[in-house]
């Protein structure tokens, strides 16, 4: 004998109400899973820690010039700025400006001045003026690695294979503190990367110089901006 059943009388798990508590359980539940989340995400910024000086607080601003290099010291003198920069004939060379509000933090704690070029050639920086020889130098190699990958303004300061398990570098960049005062100069210039070598190295005949700051917490660089060109 065959025969039908009748339906069975809907259960809790159909009913409307039920479903409506079961999607508000859900939402709850992606609601607390999205704050851990972020919570989480909070942690770990803080746990690396804000920079010392960040980008807004800093105010930073830039100019940069070319010119042959018999010009400089007028150009310099008059801006107010007194500085011996002999002529070697070598080429043109980069004047930049850089300012920013002082923010005296601890002695590891410096901004690098990075001159580089729009064509590839590497920002050479030979002259810091305007700041105490204590709180000011010159610098490059391994701690400013990572700063020249980040930017493909700065590629000519990257290293460069000269073959037999050798390389080098052409740049140099301005470090100084923080607190240092507010308004520094630089002097340096271009090198020409594809036709130099160690102990032959060429000036770019036609620079086009961008200037940038990096903030450096002993070896590492915190942020970076390009300020000029």
């Amino acid at each position: 004998m065959t025969g039908t059943h009748p339906a069975a009388p809907a259960g809790p798990a159909d009913d409307p109400a039920a479903r409506d508590a079961r999607s508000g359980l859900v939402a709850a539940g992606v609601v607390v899973l999205l704050v851990l989340v972020g919570l989480a995400g909070r942690t770990a910024v803080e746990r690396l820690g804000a920079p010392p000086v960040s980008v807004a607080d800093a105010r930073l601003e830039g100019q940069v010039w070319t010119m042959p290099t018999e010009q400089v010291q007028g150009f310099l003198a008059a801006r107010g700025v007194t500085a011996t920069v002999p002529d070697d004939g070598a080429g043109p060379s980069v004047v930049a400006r850089v300012s920013w509000a002082p923010h005296p933090t601890s002695s590891d704690v410096r901004y690098a001045l990075v001159l580089g070029d729009r064509d590839g050639g590497a920002g050479e920086v030979r002259y810091v003026l305007g700041a105490l020889p204590d709180d000011s130098g010159t610098s490059s190699g391994s701690p400013f690695a990572a700063l020249m990958q980040s930017r493909d303004w700065l590629r000519g300061n990257r290293t460069v294979d000269v073959g037999g398990g050798s390389w080098t570098e052409y740049y140099s960049v301005a470090t100084v503190r923080t607190g240092a005062p507010d308004e520094v100069w630089l002097v340096g210039h271009v090198v020409d990367v594809a036709a130099s070598r160690p102990g032959r190295v060429g000036r770019s005949a036609a620079p086009r110089p961008g200037l940038g700051v990096a903030l450096m917490v002993g070896d590492r660089g915190r942020w970076v901006r390009r300020v000029a060109g």
